[in-house]
């Protein structure tokens, strides 16, 4: 997702954050988390297709398209403005996209800085969302 190696980024982004902002974080960029998609592959739930059956529940599902969360993804599209489509941006990737002119969107990489406020307005939605919250569940005696 990220085309930048790890830097002086990544340290200035994870060390504003909380740590369960960072968890939510984690989980984002590396899919390694508690929707359908991944835990199909473990075998963990029998299907990787979200509850809103329009597709598979993945991060990019549920950050841009899945009708449940439709009413809290209104203030994420306002902090990215322009780029609320673009996930790697809203998950602090510096890409590789290019524009109509074909220069870089997020510039060069060794300029170039994450958008701290837009980052922020994901994590707030993913936490919205609860999708990538832990919730201990209940042991049965």
């Amino acid at each position: 997702m990220d085309q930048a190696l790890p830097g002086t980024h990544t340290l200035r982004l994870y060390g504003s954050l909380t740590s369960d902002q960072s968890a939510i974080l984690i989980q984002a960029r590396t899919g390694h988390c508690r929707l359908n998609q991944y835990l199909s592959r473990g075998g963990l739930v029998e299907s990787a297709i979200c509850e809103c059956k329009q597709g598979e529940e993945t991060i990019r599902h549920v950050i841009l398209s899945c009708p449940q969360w439709a009413e809290e993804r209104k203030e994420l599209r306002t902090a990215a403005e322009g780029r609320a489509g673009d996930v790697p941006f809203l998950l602090v990737g510096w890409g590789i996209k290019k524009d109509s002119n074909g220069q870089l969107v997020d510039g060069p990489e060794d300029k170039w800085k994450p958008d701290l406020k837009v980052v922020k307005a994901t994590i707030q939605f993913l936490e919205q969302t609860g999708r990538l919250t832990y919730r201990p569940q209940a042991v049965e005696a």
